[in-house]
């Protein structure tokens, strides 16, 4: 496979894992651009977050013959990947929209205990995600915990009921509660605004013949083997772009698409907007057909 060079649009902090991924990975050289710069002389770029623009942005880059690879993140409604899907296919050009958390080393355990049936049917998913202030706003975060309850059950919840509290002009909790077919459920809280060093992640998912828990350790592994233990720092958040990117790479090489389409995109924006109507008007949503309506 020829080299891919490819631009990555965003800030520092957003940028990094990304970055990280690319040094794990032959046949690909990057270049960081910030949002709002020109972007010559790459095959692909990689959008890593939401601003001003973006979308536009992202079409500009489609049309000037550029494949794409786009976090969730950078999408705020179904209109915008609606939009992104129809550009790129008129460029002919590739688009991967990526939900990074998926493929992180801890949620593929969990999704392969599923697989195995060795927790039979999932009935209770527990998420919290509590970061300090970053570039992503919350509702930004929250998309990515939304797919994650739509991947491990398999497919969009039936109800949403949703709650926020701002502080000032700006909001740093919202808690959701999502309902499958079959009674399962998904609680997921995220809560910004906390001390530096205070960030904690964890997932938990109760099915019918067995349970499987991940946290984020503060991105150590626990290490014993007599004497003190031992917390090894690991560059972890690297892998949830290792895996698009190479996927990504192949189908440009290949000329086919890439494994995760734009489908999954639109159903989690589908619920997240639904999110926000629940926090607006006070009332659950319920699906109706590919939308939600209020109960």
């Amino acid at each position: 496979m020829s080299t891919m060079h490819l631009a990555v649009v965003g800030t520092e902090t957003e940028s990094r894992p990304l970055i990280d991924a690319t040094e794990r990975l032959t046949g690909i050289e990057c270049v960081c651009v910030p949002h709002g710069s020109s972007v010559e002389g790459v095959d692909a770029v990689a959008c890593c977050g939401s601003h001003e623009n973006s979308v536009q942005a992202i079409c500009d880059f489609a049309r000037s013959g550029m494949h794409l690879l786009v976090n969730l993140a950078a999408l705020r409604t179904t209109t915008d990947a609606e939009t992104m899907v129809a550009e790129c296919g008129e460029a002919d050009v590739q688009l991967m929209i990526v939900p990074p958390r998926r493929l992180l080393r801890s949620v593929q355990a969990v999704r392969q205990s599923l697989d195995a049936n060795e927790l039979g049917e999932p009935g209770l998913l527990r998420i919290h995600n509590w970061v300090t202030e970053q570039d992503e706003e919350i509702d930004q975060l929250l998309l990515h915990e939304l797919d994650l309850a739509i991947y491990l059950y398999d497919g969009p919840p039936t109800t949403v009921y949703s709650v926020a509290h701002d502080s000032g002009n700006s909001r740093h909790f919202v808690q959701v509660h999502l309902g499958f077919e079959g009674g399962g459920m998904a609680l997921i809280d995220v809560t910004t605004g906390l001390p530096e060093g205070d960030n904690y992640y964890s997932l938990s998912l109760i099915g019918a013949n067995g349970s499987a828990y991940a946290d984020d350790h503060h991105n150590a592994q626990l290490l014993y083997c007599g004497g003190p233990a031992m917390a090894e720092r690991t560059r972890e958040h690297a892998l949830d772009w290792t895996e698009p990117l190479r996927q990504f790479a192949a189908a440009i090489d290949r000329s086919r698409k890439p494994a995760i389409g734009a489908d999954s995109a639109l159903a989690v924006l589908s619920v997240m907007s639904a999110a926000r109507r629940c926090v607006e008007t006070g009332s659950a949503m319920r699906r109706q057909g590919g939308d939600y309506e209020r109960v």
